[in-house]
């Protein structure tokens, strides 16, 4: 098990939700993982164009996931929301403590809201969050070079790319662009 240990000591909890628009973050707990997965199985064969994970995701896999993040997230070192447009949730949002003022940037959406500007609010929503509440200086990205609607939402967000990295994803080496926020 992956151990985290990146947000400063001094982190304040997360507010529980979030209001950017017509849209609400709502921060996501154990009790939110049937939900989670049915929006990702509805959409498994969308996301997987930018997920490594999204074909072979099971709901065994979603439990397991979230328990492992709850720790994440009670320590401070991670937020996770879901990103409801009404009362449906249409995707997750989470952003990453790295250590050294630096915050990893995440998020998925299901396929009927794309196009309409809710994952550059939700993310802006938790850039915000982060340079503000949480002292960050960076933001990244992640991004896969094929993923062009996520590119569009970086530069959205004023980022910009600043190089290449090679992670390793479901035991495989993965390419991605690193994208860049900086406060100011």
């Amino acid at each position: 098990m992956k151990t985290m240990n990146h947000a400063p000591a001094t982190a304040q909890a997360a507010p529980a939700e979030l209001t950017v628009d017509e849209l609400r973050l709502v921060m996501m707990g154990a009790d939110d993982v049937d939900e989670a997965y049915r929006v990702h199985d509805a959409n498994r064969a969308f996301l997987a164009q930018f997920l490594d994970f999204a074909e072979s995701y099971t709901y065994e896999k979603a439990v397991e996931s979230y328990a492992r993040i709850e720790g994440w997230i009670q320590s401070g070192d991670l937020v996770t929301y879901k990103i409801l447009d009404g009362d449906e949730m249409v995707g997750n949002v989470n952003m990453t403590f790295m250590g050294n003022g630096l915050g990893r940037l995440g998020y998925w959406l299901a396929e009927s809201a794309q196009g309409r500007g809710i994952a550059t609010r939700a993310s802006q929503a938790l850039i915000d969050y982060g340079f503000n509440e949480r002292g960050l200086d960076t933001v990244e990205l992640l991004i896969k070079p094929e993923n062009e609607p996520s590119q569009r939402v970086a530069e959205r967000l004023r980022a910009t790319c600043v190089g290449q990295v090679i992670e390793e994803r479901m035991g495989a080496d993965v390419l991605f662009d690193v994208w860049e926020v900086s406060r100011g």
